[in-house]
């Protein structure tokens, strides 16, 4: 037999295997028509014509023995799948025959993971990177400037020890004080030096990294606490040394400096309220300091001094009248829309035509202010007249509105006035 021969020979075969195969294949979709309803015999019968005429309808023609051994090879399970033997081999062949399913299966868990690691870092991890970035910078911050107050504290202990030091002199007045102010310093002074020799701050550390940070955190938080608390007693300490230290001072100094105001005011003034007020501000003044008030007894001082300067002055108050500035201006009274008050704006003037500036108490708030031009309340007439003076030329004819002379403590009102004034419009 020659080669053609037999390779044709094996491609028959060949025909008859697929042709089996297709016929036990179409049998098992066909044998579910006759299953339950013939016997054995019947329902071979039955199958075996039922396959004819399917292929025949599909213009094929199958013998009786091409179908018989379908059927042969269909009740041997010739061509049935069979479920291979476990073990490890076969574990690893159905690993490798499903690697493309795992494959996507592991690329959508890496994928799940790196989203969940994604959301987790810019929600979670990344916000508390950042707070704590931010915590640490803020106890450095903290640190360095706790550490810069401890020298400003260190400075202010030494100069008081030197001033407390020095005995006060001349303090007959209150002389009866001085020890137990000079106990209450030396007590102060040694406890602000305990405080300070005991701080802590060397224990403390600026800190660069995040992850250090982190882990001492909680220590660092109490570690500046304590630091600070400790600043805030040397600083009690110190004041109080300062303060009864300026008040030793000011036992020597101040009563001259009362004597010496109080002696040129009733010099300067010309009108028995000036005296009255000039004695009044002095035993003001004498009472804060037996009182150990150095704060009280600034303040009588400046009045006195605020009492010569104002006596020693005079000036005319004029009405302002230049272009462009205004001359009066009107309020509604508080809670009244139905009222106006009328103010002019003025102006102390010496006569060699420099302008002052005076401390003037508004009426909208009560507080002082030192202004060189404030607006006086006047009644509605006296406000119309100046502004049809005004209307005239553009220019106030008559412009004085007061004067006061040196000696007294109030001007002298050519105009009427409620003395009330504001300072802004």
């Amino acid at each position: 037999m020659n080669s053609a021969t037999a390779a044709a020979g094996q491609r028959a075969d060949l025909d008859d295997l697929m042709l089996a195969m297709d016929v036990v294949d179409t049998l098992r979709h066909q044998q579910s028509l006759v299953d339950h309803a013939l016997s054995s015999d019947e329902r071979d019968a039955a199958l075996t014509e039922r396959i004819r005429d399917i292929y025949r309808g599909q213009g094929i023609e199958v013998t009786d023995a091409a179908i018989a051994e379908g059927v042969k090879a269909l009740r041997e399970e010739r061509f049935a799948y069979r479920e291979p033997p476990g073990g490890f081999k076969t574990w690893l062949a159905k690993c490798y025959v499903r690697r493309a399913k795992a494959y996507k299966s592991l690329v959508a868990l890496f994928a799940a993971l790196g989203v969940w690691w994604g959301a987790n870092f810019v929600f979670s991890t990344l916000p508390e990177q950042r707070e704590l970035a931010t915590a640490m910078e803020a106890h450095n911050g903290k640190l360095a400037a706790l550490q810069g107050e401890e020298v400003s504290l260190k400075n202010r202990l030494q100069r008081v020890e030197k001033s407390a030091a020095r005995e006060p002199q001349n303090v007959r007045e209150f002389s009866e004080l001085i020890p137990a102010i000079q106990r209450e310093t030396s007590l102060a002074i040694d406890t602000a030096s305990d405080i300070r020799a005991n701080l802590k701050a060397h224990d403390l550390s600026s800190y660069q990294e995040v992850d250090d940070f982190s882990e001492e955190q909680a220590t660092a938080r109490i570690g500046i606490q304590a630091y600070e608390e400790s600043l805030n007693k040397l600083n009690g300490e110190i004041a109080t040394a300062e303060h009864n230290v300026r008040l030793l001072q000011a036992f020597e100094k101040m009563p001259i400096e009362l004597q010496e105001m109080t002696s040129a005011a009733k010099n300067i003034g010309a009108e028995p309220a000036v005296t009255a007020l000039a004695n009044a501000t002095f035993e003001n003044a004498y009472a804060a300091l037996k009182a150990r008030d150095i704060e009280g007894a600034e303040r009588e001082k400046t009045r006195l001094f605020d009492l010569v300067a104002e006596i020693s002055a005079s000036y005319k108050i004029l009405i302002v009248s230049e272009p462009g500035e205004k001359t009066g201006v009107w309020r509604y009274p508080e809670n009244n829309r139905q009222a106006r008050n009328y103010y002019l704006v003025v102006e102390a003037v010496t006569d060699d035509g420099k302008r002052l500036e005076r401390a003037i108490v508004s009426e909208e708030d009560g507080k002082t202010y030192r202004v060189k031009r404030w607006a006086m309340r006047v009644n509605e007439q006296t406000y119309n007249a100046v502004g049809e003076d005004k209307r005239d030329d553009g220019i106030v004819q008559n412009k004085m509105f007061g004067e006061k002379p040196r000696g007294y403590i109030n001007p002298n009102y050519q105009m009427q006035t409620t003395g009330a004034s504001i300072v802004s419009w």
